[in-house]
C-alpha cells in the first residue's frame, strides 16, 4: 500500500475512533446525570404525602384538584338550560 493511502486510512480510522469516543462520553455523562435525577425523583416520591402506606388513611385531593360540577353545590352553566 502506498504511503498517502495508508496515511489517509489511518487518519480515517483514528477520526472515527475519536468521534465514537466523544459520543460514548456524552452518552455516559447523560446517563449519569439521569441516574442522579432518578435518585432525586425517588426521594420526592417517598417523601410525598400521597406515599403514606397506611391503608386506613383516606387521601384528600391536592389544592390543584379540579372538582366535578356534579359534586355538592357546584353547578354547571349548561345545567340551567
Amino acid at each position: 500500500m502506498a504511503t498517502i493511502p495508508r496515511v489517509a486510512t489511518v487518519a480515517t480510522i483514528t477520526g472515527a475512533a475519536v468521534v465514537g469516543l466523544q459520543t460514548g462520553l456524552k452518552v455516559g455523562n447523560a446517563l449519569n446525570k439521569n441516574m442522579d435525577l432518578n435518585k432525586d425523583l425517588e426521594s420526592v416520591i417517598k417523601n410525598s404525602p400521597h406515599a403514606d402506606p397506611n391503608p386506613e388513611r383516606i387521601p384528600s385531593p391536592d389544592n390543584s384538584f379540579i372538582h366535578s360540577p356534579l359534586e355538592n353545590e357546584l353547578t354547571s352553566p349548561l345545567k340551567n338550560y
